[in-house]
């Protein structure tokens, strides 16, 4: 069965392609997120969510994956 969510509200990304790069890694700890950080907390908003701000996804995706956002969202970040 496949989980059906909704798309995110305007001004947020969905969250799979963060969370799948995230897992793949290791998960946040083995990318050195401390507990209860700014961080920590944004990934578990999306985990929540199932969305991020265009704000969080910056952060997430230049501070966790050292990588630009466009390389984890590709043409949905330019919308």
């Amino acid at each position: 069965m496949t989980a059906v969510t909704a798309p995110p509200r305007p001004g947020r990304l969905p969250a799979g392609p963060l969370l799948a790069l995230l897992d793949l890694y290791g998960g946040p700890v083995a990318l050195g997120v401390q507990r209860d950080s700014r961080e920590d907390r944004a990934i578990k908003r999306a985990r929540a969510e199932g969305s991020v701000t265009e704000r969080a996804a910056d952060l997430l995706a230049v501070h966790v994956l050292h990588r630009t956002p466009w390389e984890v969202w590709g043409a949905t970040y330019d919308v």
